[in-house]
């Protein structure tokens, strides 16, 4: 039995891992809320980082 392929958004398997590579480091990863930094997103622990150096000096 012949199973026939799915047809798929991308060209190749790279253009497909780089798409997603961008996708996770771009957005994903600065939304999500990281357990490390208290339950927060990276862009709002930068944020509250900032806010706080700007504070002390």
């Amino acid at each position: 039995m012949v199973m026939a392929r799915a047809s798929s958004p991308f060209a190749t398997r790279a253009e497909a891992r780089r798409v997603i590579f961008e996708y996770l480091e771009s957005w994903y990863n600065r939304q999500r809320l990281h357990s490390s930094l208290g339950y927060v997103s990276p862009a709002a622990f930068e944020q509250q980082y900032a806010d706080e150096i700007k504070t002390v000096r």
